[in-house]
């Protein structure tokens, strides 16, 4: 194309503020970004070289706006969000660059594909059914025992996620969930007693290395308040990293990074929750990974994304330290003041390191807890064991304030 500008630039989509700790990567690297979100004061626009604020949802918008630019872009991306993996799917399509394809981005943002063919490779799933958007509520309750787990087959960070006991109100359950789905679609599925992790991991040309698998404790059966680095049995962890695995081949996944949740009943047996073709959110990309294993997932993402060869993960050189990741929320009313006491980072070791930060302002507004979207703060430590670095995250707990008035 005539007057194009390519200069090492890479399209991100969207510019929340976990994508703002990726761009600010980017730029490191020597490259040039160029940021995508329909929020005009997205974080992540600090960082960027240039912002563009368009719908992130109209493909046809986002592509006449990086041919306005007159920028060709060596690499498209969405990192850690899902909202954005279609839009940096046509610029990929578009400039004919690196990266998984339409195909692979529906199964790894779609649930109930992903049940499909999980199922149809034999993989371990909780028992499901999908509810279209001219079905009746009623179906569920005629093919699934109680209690069962509805959840939207296209959103992200627990939104619309329900775990029902009863019929009671099941309507208006469903109303709700299908609020959050682009297709008015939910699934449903049966509940696992058990506990919940999430795997890390990365992969290039097909083989998949599995980087972290960390316990998940929960809120409200949705929600999680902590994540940690598991202290597992190593054949539990084959257990988890062979399926995973499994269920990411299974979804043709190539190349990139992705985020996996696996529930292991009470009786030891793994079952396939979800995945989403992008880094963990609340640090777990851009900080945690590398922290606890030395392996820098961000700049081999890029690598990838540019169309670089990525240095590959070694085992060798896995589980360097234990993180914990725990999630603050206050009390439900105004935002009146927000204090951290830095005088506990005075007392962690050198090879020890605790971070904390607020995702509420004064002024803002907080909410009863109802998904990931509704925490007030985290805290992130970590340290050479998992008893020292669950101290660190309990002590910093107690001294963040976050004080609210009705």
């Amino acid at each position: 194309m005539m007057n194009e500008v390519v200069d090492n630039w890479i399209a991100v989509i969207t510019a929340g503020l976990w994508n703002s700790y990726c761009i600010q990567h980017m730029k490191k690297l020597g490259y040039k970004v160029l940021a995508f979100d329909q929020d005009p004061n997205a974080p992540g626009f600090k960082w960027a070289d240039k912002k563009i604020t368009v719908d992130i949802n109209d493909e046809k918008a986002v592509i006449n706006a990086l041919i306005e630019t007159k920028i060709r872009p060596c690499g498209a991306t969405s990192m850690v969000s899902d909202a954005g993996a279609y839009a940096a799917v046509a610029i990929r399509e578009k400039y004919n660059l690196p990266g998984p394809n339409r195909k692979v981005t529906e199964r790894m943002k779609n649930k109930y594909l992903q049940r499909k063919i999980w199922s149809e490779h034999g993989l371990n799933v909780p028992e499901w059914i999908l509810i279209e958007a001219d079905q009746d509520a009623s179906y569920i309750s005629k093919k699934l025992d109680h209690p069962f787990v509805i959840k939207p087959i296209d959103s992200s960070g627990s939104r619309g996620v329900e775990v029902l006991f009863t019929d009671e109100s099941l309507n208006e359950h469903i109303r709700s969930a299908r609020n959050f789905s682009r297709d008015n679609c939910i699934i449903a599925e049966s509940y696992i007693d058990g506990t919940e992790y999430s795997v890390e991991t990365f992969t290039h040309e097909g083989v998949t290395n599995v980087l972290t698998i960390s316990e998940r404790i929960r809120f409200n059966f949705t929600t999680a308040i902590q994540i940690h680095t598991a202290s597992i049995s190593e054949n539990l962890r084959i257990k988890i990293g062979d399926l995973v695995c499994r269920a990411l081949q299974s979804l043709e996944f190539n190349s990139g990074p992705a985020h996996t949740e696996v529930i292991v009943s009470t009786d030891g047996i793994p079952f396939l929750v979800e995945t989403a073709g992008r880094g963990g959110g609340f640090r777990i990309f851009d900080l945690m990974i590398k922290e606890v294993t030395g392996f820098d997932i961000v700049q081999e993402s890029i690598n990838q994304i540019v169309g670089k060869r990525p240095n590959i993960f070694e085992q060798t050189s896995s589980q360097q330290r234990f993180g914990v990741l725990r999630f603050l929320h206050g009390d439900p009313g105004k935002v009146i003041s927000l204090a951290f006491s830095k005088t506990l980072l005075k007392l962690r070791k050198n090879e020890e390191k605790i971070l904390t930060e607020f995702l509420v302002a004064e002024g803002d507004y907080i909410k009863k807890i109802a998904n990931d979207s509704d925490r007030s703060a985290y805290i992130i430590a970590f340290a050479k064991t998992f008893a020292r670095a669950s101290r660190l995250a309990e002590d910093a707990s107690q001294s963040v304030k976050i004080k609210t008035i009705k």
